[in-house]
């Protein structure tokens, strides 16, 4: 079996997790692998990672000091302005006030 990925945070946090929100998934993902210890007690299983692991020579990142959760969140924001950066020359600055103050409460989640 393998398996690839990334988490926002640290290896023993990400392994905690798995084990004990995803215990009957990472029995039907990692089960049939030769030596799988149970996704529980976790330090089994954390030991049976470690010997299999290999570890990756390259990784890249577009944006290093974001999260999955704020890339997400810029995305959005983006769709949310672009309507006003699209209607912002024919507005006067009032309309343009009041579009922008709806686009920001529209925007909320993802400022």
């Amino acid at each position: 079996m393998y398996f690839e990925s990334n988490f926002n945070g640290g290896w023993e946090e990400y392994i905690d997790a798995f084990s004990h929100i995803l215990t009957s998934g990472m029995a039907a993902f990692w089960g049939s692998s030769y030596g799988f210890p149970k996704a529980l007690p976790v330090g089994p299983f954390k030991e049976y990672i470690k010997e299999n692991e290999i570890a990756n020579s390259h990784y890249h990142s577009a944006y290093p000091e974001a999260t999955i959760t704020m890339v997400k969140a810029s995305l959005e924001l983006e769709d949310k302005l672009a309507p006003l950066k699209r209607n912002a020359k024919r507005m006067d600055p009032d309309a343009f006030a009041a579009a922008y103050e709806n686009m920001l409460t529209d925007a909320q989640r993802s400022l």
